[in-house]
């Protein structure tokens, strides 16, 4: 059995710890956990003009079909996107943005 001389038994991370670093995993990976990270952490990274145009665009589209403008397949893709937009503008949080490094969110100085 192969013991490791860096093992994480019995240490502290604190919540700032990155998830590969208590995980041991290669760096290549360092992108997709620090989504992960941020998904757990949720830290806000929309302003309000951002939300403001993902629910007008979300109710946009839920209008159009409503109204029949849209069916089938285009309305399928549509309503997620639509559901995605609404959900991210309420909990003020976009993955797609983390991934990608934005925040659209003013600071307060």
């Amino acid at each position: 059995m192969h013991q490791d001389n860096e093992s994480n038994v019995g240490k502290i991370f604190t919540s700032n710890t990155p998830i590969n670093k208590i995980i041991n995993v290669p760096l290549n990976f360092n992108i997709f956990f620090r989504i992960i990270q941020n998904f757990t952490i949720m830290t806000k990274n929309m302003g309000s003009t951002d939300k403001l145009i993902r629910l007008v665009v979300a109710v946009a589209i839920a209008i159009l079909y409503y109204m029949g403008m849209i069916s089938g397949t285009l309305a399928v893709v549509l309503g997620i996107f639509a559901i995605i937009f609404a959900l991210t503008s309420l909990i003020s949080f976009c993955p797609l943005y983390t991934l990608v490094g934005i925040n659209s969110c003013s600071t307060k100085k």
